[in-house]
């Protein structure tokens, strides 16, 4: 991974008007307040985005007209991993990749029963990855439906298919961050990682992630850019720690 630019990513929140419609003259402003902060990407359709809570073609519309609205000033991500089976999220993700997004995104707990072994994780994704083609994909260890941490062995073993170019990452324990990280080829410049943990975020930057990417960012997201911006920087070391 390189660590030369060091990127805040925001995962975007979705305005609603009274008709509890998307309001998308809110969401343009959205982004231009994102952008205006120094943001390097964005993640749409999240779970700050109120991705459960919307249907599936509004999660498409939403998506596209982001897309449409950045119009590859930075990179786009989403979430694709929806539907009741591995089928079914696979051709979810084929349709939000054609919105144009950079990578789709797959939530960890989408792929095995909280009560289900690694094994069963794997194998799913296998399946996932044999019906989506050559579609860049990316792996998100959301709170919801329940919280799938991927231990680093597991970690490994998904980016050695070489089809996943991002990853947020949302353990609390630095030592775990530390080795999954550790697992990440050195040559793959395509590679992202995010810590979504705002007190281990700086720790993860340090040792090699690509940036950051915490809810608090849709509050000060000029806080979150500066913090990435100057996280290895040893001349705001104690500005930096006293922020974290």
């Amino acid at each position: 991974m390189s660590n030369r630019e060091k990127k805040f990513v925001p995962v975007m929140i979705t305005p609603f008007n009274l008709k509890a419609k998307v309001d998308y003259d809110a969401v343009a402003k959205l982004i231009d307040f994102y952008l205006a902060a120094g943001v390097k990407g964005f993640f749409a359709n999240c779970l700050s985005s109120e991705m459960y809570s919307i249907s599936e073609d509004e999660r498409l519309e939403l998506t596209q007209y982001i897309v449409k609205y950045v119009k590859g000033r930075v990179p786009v991500v989403a979430t694709g991993s929806f539907g009741l089976t591995i089928e079914d999220k696979a051709a979810f993700t084929k349709r939000i990749y054609h919105t144009g997004v950079n990578a789709v995104i797959l939530i960890t707990g989408h792929y095995a029963n909280v009560d289900d072994s690694d094994e069963v994780l794997l194998a799913n994704f296998d399946k996932m990855l044999r019906l989506t083609g050559n579609i860049p994909l990316g792996l998100y260890e959301c709170p919801a439906p329940y919280k799938r941490i991927l231990p680093a062995g597991v970690f490994r073993n998904l980016l050695e298919t070489g089809r996943f170019v991002y990853h947020k990452d949302t353990t609390r324990e630095v030592e775990e961050g530390r080795a999954k990280l550790k697992a990440v080829p050195s040559d793959d410049a395509r590679f992202e990682f995010y810590d979504a943990h705002s007190p281990n975020a700086i720790y993860s930057v340090r040792m090699g992630a690509k940036g950051m990417s915490a809810i608090a960012g849709n509050f000060y997201p000029e806080i979150l850019v500066w913090l990435c911006d100057n996280a290895t920087n040893p001349d705001k070391k104690e500005e930096v720690e006293w922020l974290v």
